[in-house]
């Protein structure tokens, strides 16, 4: 039997053969053809030499071919690599030394970013593939997805088989890999199909978040690709087309991080959002403000908070939302295949609202950190994935998160870029929030929070740093801060990370 997430599409395929899994601004397409692309892609995976557990890399923007290319690895038994695109070359460059790929996919607006990235290190790929390039010095990839056969027999991929490291990062500046087996994302997928949401086949959602993030995947676009609903895809979407894409394509639920939906406020006076099929619109990966929410609501959008984490395959509780606007929410009920508790320093377990260290279970749980056993042995105890974040549920079990544990980053020095801008997000003065990795004098590493100001503000980086300090006292000790009148984008509309730290050490500023 094959337990794989590969043989999701084949099945569903024969279920729902001529209906869209995936709408772009040119093409639709049904299962049916997304199945055969899918086996054609596996064929000719296998063709160049990749096995059950060979490790494929992918540093492309959200594409058909990105979801192609998952199922086609999948059905094989390969190890999907996503890559951040938002990464600097030498990030990137890591990542390829860290999990040995032996093939990469990319595309022409990430090529320049892999070239870069190889030129860095000494290992050798068998293949590398572009897509969108009239000419380069990769292969094709139209080329090569027509070269294998269209019918690719079923594998026994066992559910402990690993599906993707998908990486994370953290202030020690280099990326940790999250090993997800294919057990983990479809728990993670039922969860998702089974929460209040009510997901159903005739659901469409637009895929603004990337793929390479789990929460981009696996919060709508595998479960309703599972069900046998659509995916809009805007290969080159930038932040100022986002209520543009979100009217065009009139999605019945979608998900964004929360500075993502602070990106759709800014524009709303620009231009107004229209979303009469809209069912659920979800927060991932932090917090929606309250002015955000209140806005949000007042154009008759209720926008739900949610938790996650990578190491939980993306969302793990969903909240129910509410009338209030204090700034303390909870971020809603464990999904059906988690468990929460707090404990205390000793690992015992917490009641009464007191606030502990979060500790999560459940089939959804990854397996570990890709060649970092120290990382693995800190994280997972007893197959507890113990957080480093602290909190407490309340009476009718809902979630509340207050910050990082102490112990958590005198032992790791971990703590998340991400909660760092959830906590300035906060700040009426700040448009924009990036925090990148930086180095300084003697290679000591440091964080580069990079803010924009609304134009009726005026805050100096001592100001926004003194905030810092009061909204996240444990973790400014390596934290900088740089005003910038923009943040550096690519023409897809990703943070340049390596653009912002150029400008900071150009004004020599690393001390």
């Amino acid at each position: 039997m094959d337990y794989g997430i590969g043989n999701w599409m084949r099945r569903r395929s024969q279920l729902s053969n001529r209906n869209i899994a995936i709408s772009t601004r040119n093409e639709a397409i049904s299962y049916q053809s997304l199945n055969l692309r899918s086996d054609r892609l596996a064929n000719s995976l296998a063709s160049t030499g990749v096995r059950l557990g060979d490790r494929v890399a992918l540093l492309l923007e959200n594409s058909p071919e990105w979801i192609e290319l998952f199922f086609a690895i999948a059905k094989l038994g390969g190890i999907v690599v996503p890559i951040d695109s938002t990464l600097t070359p030498d990030e990137v460059s890591f990542i390829l030394t860290d999990s040995r790929p032996r093939i990469a996919f990319t595309s022409n607006i990430y090529s320049d970013i892999l070239q870069k990235a190889l030129k860095e290190t000494s290992m050798e790929l068998d293949l590398v593939v572009e897509a969108h390039a009239e000419n380069g010095p990769f292969a094709n990839y139209d080329d090569y997805a027509h070269s294998g056969s269209a019918d690719f027999p079923p594998q026994q991929i066992s559910g402990s088989e690993i599906l993707m490291i998908s990486y994370t990062t953290g202030p020690a500046l280099r990326p940790k890999g999250a090993i997800i087996t294919h057990a983990n994302i479809t728990s993670h997928t039922v969860s998702m199909i089974t929460s209040r949401l009510g997901l159903t086949g005739v659901d469409e959602t637009l895929a603004i978040e990337p793929f390479t993030n789990v929460f981009g995947l696996g919060t709508l676009a595998l479960p309703l690709l599972y069900l046998g609903g659509t995916v809009h895809i805007d290969r080159r979407l930038k932040p100022t087309d986002y209520i543009d894409a979100l009217n065009r394509t009139d999605p019945s639920i979608i998900s964004l991080s929360f500075h993502t939906w602070s990106e759709v406020t800014d524009h709303m006076k620009q231009q107004s959002l229209n979303l009469p099929s809209l069912r659920h619109a979800l927060c991932t990966e932090g917090q929606l403000s309250p002015a955000t929410s209140k806005l949000m609501r007042s154009q008759g959008i209720e926008v739900a908070n949610t938790y996650g984490l990578v190491e939980l395959c993306g969302v793990g509780t969903l909240e129910e939302p509410t009338d209030s606007f204090a700034q303390t929410v909870h971020r809603g009920k464990p999904l059906l295949d988690i468990e929460i508790k707090a404990i205390d320093p000793n690992g015992a377990p917490l009641s009464g609202e007191l606030t502990g260290e979060l500790v999560f279970k459940g089939p959804s749980v990854f397996k570990g950190y890709w060649n970092l056993p120290a990382e693995t042995s800190q994280a997972l105890k007893d197959g507890a994935l113990h957080s480093g974040e602290t909190g407490y549920l309340d009476r009718e079990g809902n979630l509340y998160v207050s910050g990082t544990s102490d112990s958590w980053s005198q032992i790791n020095n971990r703590f998340s870029f991400k909660e760092i801008e959830m906590a300035l997000a906060t700040q009426k003065e700040i448009s924009e929030i990036a925090a990148v990795g930086v180095t300084g004098d003697g290679q000591d590493k440091a964080v580069l929070v990079a803010v924009v100001l609304k134009p009726q503000f005026d805050l100096t980086a001592a100001e926004i740093t003194q905030r810092l300090k009061k909204l996240w006292p444990s973790n400014t000790h390596s934290t900088r801060v740089i005003v910038l009148d923009q943040l550096p984008r690519s023409a897809s509309g990703k943070i340049l990370k390596s653009e912002i730290e150029k400008i900071y050490l150009n004004q020599g500023k690393i001390s």
